[in-house]
């Protein structure tokens, strides 16, 4: 079985460029309000307020209808890189069987693109489905980062090497595809 662990995330989280999660659900851990889709977002980069937005495999679970945001997800701002939020604790989360490869769901979500944030859409946005990965050992909770990777898709092979934050490279795609990642190991 393959497997991926994501952690929810809290009003105060932050994302790989700094952004900050400012609201959140009436649902709480440990005192702090879960953050959700739509939650507001300040961008210290581009100095604006984005809005939260969940991306990836997930098992549902809403707050008054609205879906609770994981590590992984995404801040909808000015910014040309959307920013990718980090894991913020590691006793709050779930884990999702990726048995049938990961299937891209952004297009087909209920979305807030950035004109639906009041912002300006830009060329990141072209492709209808776009996503990346950040990888981390499901053993030792440990970020992956300058790991080389693959990325088999129907439309070729991506390779490169995860960020310091241990992200992959963003693919895109004009349809939902069913993806393999492959992980090699630090010698490369």
């Amino acid at each position: 079985m393959t497997s991926i662990t994501r952690y929810y995330l809290v009003v105060g989280d932050t994302a790989d460029n700094g952004a900050v999660i400012m609201t959140g659900a009436r649902s709480k851990h440990r005192g702090k309000n879960d953050a959700h889709e739509g939650s507001d977002v300040f961008c210290p980069v581009c100095k604006t307020t984005g809005v939260l937005k969940c991306v990836g495999p997930r098992i549902s679970r809403k707050d008054m209808g609205v879906q609770i945001a994981l590590s992984g997800d995404i801040c909808i701002c000015k910014c040309p890189r959307h920013p990718v939020f980090l894991v913020g604790r590691r006793n709050y989360g779930m884990t999702v069987d990726t048995t049938a490869a990961w299937c891209l769901h952004l297009g087909e979500t209920i979305g807030l693109t950035t004109t639906d944030a009041g912002l300006s859409p830009n060329e990141d946005h072209a492709m209808k489905f776009d996503q990346f990965f950040q990888l981390i050992d499901e053993k030792t909770g440990e970020i992956l980062k300058n790991r080389f990777y693959k990325i088999h898709c129907p439309s070729g092979v991506i390779a490169g090497y995860t960020d310091t934050s241990g992200f992959t490279k963003k693919i895109t795609s004009n349809e939902a595809e069913e993806i393999k990642i492959e992980i090699f190991g630090e010698e490369i």
